[in-house]
């Protein structure tokens, strides 16, 4: 059984405990049955025979919308291994506000897309240590 604020998902291997605990919950709450779980935060989920598979495919769809990356090519590796991070690497500026809101979205999408977390994970080091730098800059 999972809550997540009024939403409520449970399974089982068991039909038979599925109903009863379905029943039992419609009595002593007010609730509605709204069947099999097709969508649950962000998530699809697919429910065969042979198994349950859940994507992401609408949040990233969504997520490159947001980005404005719609037109870019997919990659066969979320990151070139050779790259490194620093804060001064010549670049123009970045507003932190906005790569902050990139990664906070990027961690999120590795529920289920486990290949691109070590990627993720660099962004987010590199986040809150150039934070760490610049913040010591400002005190001198």
């Amino acid at each position: 059984m999972c809550l997540y604020v009024d939403d409520l998902i449970y399974t089982s291997s068991s039909d038979l405990l599925v109903e009863e605990f379905r029943k039992a919950m419609m009595i002593e709450y007010e609730m509605t049955d709204l069947g099999l779980l097709h969508y649950f935060l962000g998530i699809k989920v697919t429910q065969m025979n042979v198994g349950i598979f859940i994507s992401q495919e609408k949040y990233i769809s969504d997520l490159l919308r947001k980005w404005k990356m719609g037109n870019h090519k997919p990659m066969s590796t979320p990151m070139d291994t050779n790259e490194t991070f620093s804060v001064e690497d010549g670049a123009g500026k970045v507003d932190a506000q906005f790569y902050r809101s990139l990664v906070g979205s990027l961690l999120y999408l590795t529920t289920t897309r486990h290949d691109m977390m070590h990627a993720i994970h660099l962004m987010s080091i590199f986040m809150q240590s150039s934070r760490f730098i610049l913040e010591q800059r400002r005190e001198f």
